[in-house]
């Protein structure tokens, strides 16, 4: 498994996430270095995350034409909760 290029979650940014190339998203707490959970992102690669400035929202792609969106199922900022919320098929372009 190969870790790809990390980015920050969160408020003030206490979260680190990356994708990674066997299709897995992983949040860390920046504080702790604790993993705060694995999650599937895409089916194989996923090379994207970027999150919402004021909403627990994450926007999830890999090399495919879908973005998922996954929404927290909590109120605790680590977005130790998620869920897949939306997924949209974007064109080829």
């Amino acid at each position: 498994m190969c870790l790809l290029p990390v980015n920050f979650l969160g408020s003030n940014d206490d979260l680190i996430v990356s994708g990674s190339d066997d299709g897995n998203f992983f949040i860390w707490d920046k504080h702790t270095a604790k993993l705060n959970g694995v999650y599937e992102g895409d089916g194989s690669i996923v090379n994207i995350i970027e999150g919402h400035p004021s909403l627990p929202l994450l926007a999830v792609s890999g090399l495919d034409t879908t973005v998922k969106v996954f929404c927290s199922m909590s109120s605790d900022p680590a977005l130790a909760h998620i869920a897949m919320h939306s997924s949209l098929h974007l064109p080829r372009g």
